[in-house]
């Protein structure tokens, strides 16, 4: 089961979850009633896995749940940064003095530059 961004959801209803990842986990679900006098008990499949996707920049799950599994990471996100304004600049005078160039030397001149 993918729980996505599981750091978003309450800490209490993730800690919840913790009996389901014992072996032979079971979960009781007494928000349900009874059912022929008994509470309602899930099982977990032997099988069953529980993977959580975190945003790290929207806090944190549990320590109780962290302990839990593994962590693996992607690393650190770091949007894209816009170029420094220098830079822009520098590259626009670059093009301006080449178009300048191209407008103020002769035909001739211009195709010997290239070649």
């Amino acid at each position: 089961m993918l729980l996505e961004n599981a750091n978003l959801c309450s800490p209490t209803v993730l800690d919840r979850l913790n009996p389901l990842l014992e072996i032979g986990g079971t979960l009781l679900v007494s928000e349900c009633g009874m059912r022929d006098g008994e509470p309602r008990v899930i099982t977990a499949h032997p099988g069953f896995r529980l993977f959580l996707a975190l945003d790290p920049r929207r806090g944190d799950v549990s320590r109780a749940m962290r302990n839990r599994g593994v962590e693996v990471g992607s690393g650190s996100y770091c949007p894209p940064r816009p170029p420094p304004l220098h830079l822009l600049l520098f590259l626009i005078l670059r093009l301006l003095r080449c178009f300048l160039l191209l407008l103020l030397l002769p035909s001739s001149s211009v195709s010997s530059f290239f070649t």
